[in-house]
């Protein structure tokens, strides 16, 4: 796969949290593609929550979910900071 030769190549002078995070996402897409997937779901709850222990927030996540050219934004609904997100795979 592409994305994950190019998210390898550029993980040696990048701090380890962020090398791991990236392998992940090379992870998650792959995952996404194996199973068919057609959108995830991200919630924003409260205004600066974590993800599973992470430093990484809503915004974080969906920004690196973003740079992969593989999500897109297909709709929010919630106020803030109790927000859920629409994004579509594209397989």
């Amino acid at each position: 796969m592409v994305l994950c030769s190019l998210l390898e190549v550029k993980s040696e002078n990048i701090p380890p949290l962020t090398r791991i995070i990236r392998l992940y996402i090379c992870s998650y897409v792959s995952y996404c593609q194996t199973n068919g997937t057609r959108y995830v779901l991200l919630y924003e709850y409260e205004s600066t929550p974590i993800y599973y222990g992470s430093p990484l927030n809503q915004q974080a996540v969906y920004s690196i979910l973003n740079s992969t050219g593989r999500f897109d934004l297909d709709a929010t609904f919630g106020d803030p900071p109790r927000r859920m997100y629409v994004l579509s795979f594209n397989n």
